[in-house]
């Protein structure tokens, strides 16, 4: 028993922007093993939606990555000029915010870990210095700033 059944197709059919799915159907009536094309449609490359996180203007640097895009020189009627401004705008903060900072829980937990280790010191000598002792509100300040911005990611 032995798959000899053969199905042929020309190269402009192969080319075609198609998949095709070459299936063997079960042995019925006959020896020979019925072959199934199946030819599904490519859709053009998907794209992901990219949506505006309210996050992103919580950070001051967010204005310069608009204001930047929005220097760009484009032509055409001010509609097209506003929506290729705008759809410039969302790719640049996407890119940015991938670019530049981290998961909001993993940032959650690492400042966390810096006002542990920061608290562990004061508790075995005592009191901390001046020095250590702002560090230590700094690194509270940024943690409570983290937990702000990770309740808006949570709300939107």
């Amino acid at each position: 028993m032995e798959r000899l059944d053969r199905m042929m197709v020309n190269s402009i059919y192969v080319n075609c922007n198609q998949q095709m799915v070459v299936k063997h159907l079960p042995i019925i009536a006959s020896d020979h093993c019925p072959i199934l094309l199946n030819t599904l449609e490519f859709s053009s490359k998907v794209k992901k939606a990219i949506r505006f996180e309210d996050v992103w203007a919580s950070y001051p640097a967010s204005s310069v990555v608009v204001e930047k895009a929005w220097r760009k020189k484009d032509y055409g009627s001010p509609a097209k000029i506003l929506n290729f401004k705008l759809k410039s705008s969302l790719k640049s903060l996407c890119y940015w915010s991938k670019a530049k900072h981290k998961d909001l829980n993993q940032l959650k937990d690492l400042r966390k870990e810096e006002i542990l280790i920061l608290q562990t010191k004061e508790a075995k000598v005592g009191m901390l210095s001046l020095d250590v002792y702002y560090l230590l509100k700094f690194k509270i300040n940024e943690l409570n700033s983290t937990l702000a911005q990770l309740s808006t990611w949570w709300r939107q």
